[in-house]
């Protein structure tokens, strides 16, 4: 009897084992998978970031293009 409850004791503790590494293996996947999506969330960003100020510069350029011109002409500036 003791013999059995010895080894069923060491079954258990292998078992806990087994499953403690598993869930860890687990939560190691998903952290890896997050960063991986995280990864291509912030290149994407960077690249419409990247667009935006290109846009931006453009607009800038035609305000700078407009304000000349209302000035040249004597139009009265807008508040």
């Amino acid at each position: 009897m003791t013999t059995a409850l010895s080894v069923l004791g060491a079954l258990g503790g292998f078992t806990a084992f087994i499953t403690g590494v598993t869930l860890i293996l687990r939560a190691i996947f998903k952290q890896v998978n997050a960063t991986e999506k995280n990864t291509t969330a912030t290149e994407d960003l960077t690249e419409k970031v990247g667009s935006l100020s290109e846009k931006f510069g453009l607009l800038d350029t035609r305000v700078t293009i407009l304000e000349d011109h209302d000035r040249r002409n004597g139009v009265r500036p807008h508040p």
